[in-house]
Formats: structure tokens, C-alpha cells, sequence
């Protein structure tokens, strides 16, 4: 059994609806594959919502749906500085947001 694995990572900070559309227009092949779409959201304040959907795929028909939902800590806040140019004139803008978490998914036979 081949297993695909499309992980479509949509962080708040820095989502891209471009690439959400391209992952989820991949073609899968539905006789045999997981696909994963985990998401991770900055509620109010500093907490963190982590969304998992995974569907499975068997014999050309939908063999389970599951999601699960889960909250994490935030890891802190991040100083970046940006210079903005306006009206010609450029001025050094400071922006603090929180880490963004990495995600990493180990796949196993």
C-alpha cells in the first residue's frame, strides 16, 4: 500500500492562500493514502490552537475522516524590525509578534 502525504501548514503570521490552493488541488490517489492538514492558529492573547485533520483514503472510497483539536503555549514573543519607506523617507518600524512553531512529521511503513 502506497501512503501520500500532503501537509498543508497554514500559520496565522505568515499564511499564503496561494499555496493552500495549490496543495489542495494535488491530485490523490484514493485506493490507498493519508492526507494530513494541520494548522496552527494564535487565539486571543498567547495561546495556540493546533488543528489536525486526517482523512483516510481505501479502495477508492473515503475510509475514515478524523480531526482533532488541541491547544499549545506560546514560545514567547519575536522583535523584528522592518524599514517602511514613506513619502520617500525611510523609518525603521519595530513589530513584535510570537514564535512561530516548526513542524516536523516522521513517516513510517
Amino acid at each position: 500500500m502506497s501512503i501520500v502525504l500532503i501537509l498543508s501548514v497554514g500559520l496565522v503570521s505568515c499564511t499564503d492562500e496561494s499555496s493552500q490552493k495549490k496543495a489542495s488541488e494535488i491530485q490523490v490517489d484514493k485506493h490507498g493514502s493519508v492526507v494530513i492538514d494541520m494548522k496552527i492558529k494564535h487565539l486571543s492573547g498567547f495561546d495556540l490552537l493546533e488543528t489536525t485533520k486526517l482523512v483516510y483514503d481505501s479502495n477508492g472510497k473515503l475510509a475514515k475522516n478524523v480531526t482533532t483539536c488541541d491547544s499549545l503555549p506560546t514560545m514567547g514573543l519575536v522583535k523584528d524590525t522592518l524599514i517602511v519607506t514613506k513619502n520617500g523617507e525611510d523609518k525603521d518600524t519595530v513589530v513584535i509578534h510570537p514564535k512561530d512553531y516548526q513542524i516536523f512529521i516522521t513517516v513510517s511503513k
